[in-house]
């Protein structure tokens, strides 16, 4: 069962690609993701991976943190996150 976290990155991660205006299987050739995973995506069908957050981030030209806008609290814990990582890479 999916998560309400996972429903609204999945409702972003759609009205996103909608707003550019490419199919699903464009979009996913130019984020370099398979059709599959960027459909599950947009379904909130399972755990997305950070490299694939970051691949959908990075063809929308947005920051990633963008892609949990809606999200209540979403910001301190993304920073907590940010800086979880930051000390797995010092």
């Amino acid at each position: 069962m999916e998560s309400t976290y996972q429903k609204i990155v999945a409702q972003n991660i759609s009205k996103l690609r909608k707003e550019t205006g490419l199919s699903e299987l464009a979009f996913a050739t130019e984020a370099g993701i398979d059709p599959k995973t960027l459909r599950a995506a947009e379904r909130a069908d399972g755990n997305l991976e950070l490299g694939t957050l970051d691949k959908i981030a990075k063809a929308f030209d947005i920051p990633a943190t963008q892609l949990f806008e809606g999200i209540p609290d979403a910001s301190s814990w993304l920073a907590s996150l940010a800086d979880l990582l930051s000390e797995d890479h010092e």
